[in-house]
Parts: C-alpha cells; structure tokens; sequence
C-alpha cells in the first residue's frame, strides 16, 4: 500500500511561523556534539539560511513537495502485515526537489 501525500505543504504562509522571526530560533550551540558542528557557520539570505559544517541546515523558509516522497507503509498496520519486511520497505524515500529552500535575498 502506498501512501499519498497532499501535492505540497507550505510553511511560507503560516501565520504562526510568520511571527517567529529567525532571532527566536537560535541554535543552541553548546555542549557535544554542538560545539564541534557549529564552529564552521555560513550565513546566507541575511541569515534565513544557516549551514552548519556542511552537516545540516537551519532556515525559516522551506516548501515541501511531498508528491516527491514515496513509501511503501502507512503506520498502524498489523504487527503480522510488517513483520520480516525488507528495511527498505520501512523508510520513505524522497525524490530530487523534495525540499525546495526559498531565497529571498536571491
């Protein structure tokens, strides 16, 4: 059984994370491994996208195309239905565009 997302899911316009501004959203770098991933920083887009060591990004303005992620399994199936499934069965699995970051310094 596949299951279907919505065509895509939009945080641009969300009223709720509209308030939040990216000085409420701050990482909190301290501690292992933290410390370590946030020596390296680069700042783009006046900080709306934030890339730490290469390793993951911070932004307040995604879009998810969901019609782009695929997976075989639904959640709540019976324990019988799933039991020995191959591990890729388990994992959703997303096409290139996914996620699609909007710049709006660009």
């Amino acid at each position: 059984m596949n299951y279907n997302f919505p065509k895509s899911i939009s945080t641009k316009n969300d009223s709720s994370l509209n308030q939040l501004s990216s000085d409420h959203l701050i990482l909190d770098c301290t501690g292992d491994p933290l410390t370590k991933w946030c020596e390296n920083q680069i700042h783009l887009c006046n900080s709306s996208l934030i890339i730490f060591n290469k390793l993951f990004v911070q932004t307040n303005s995604i879009i998810l195309q969901t019609k782009l992620a695929k997976g075989n399994r639904q959640g709540g199936e019976d324990l019988k239905n799933v039991l020995n499934q191959t591990e890729n069965n388990e994992y959703f699995h997303f096409e290139k565009g996914f996620i699609q970051v909007i710049y709006s310094c660009l």
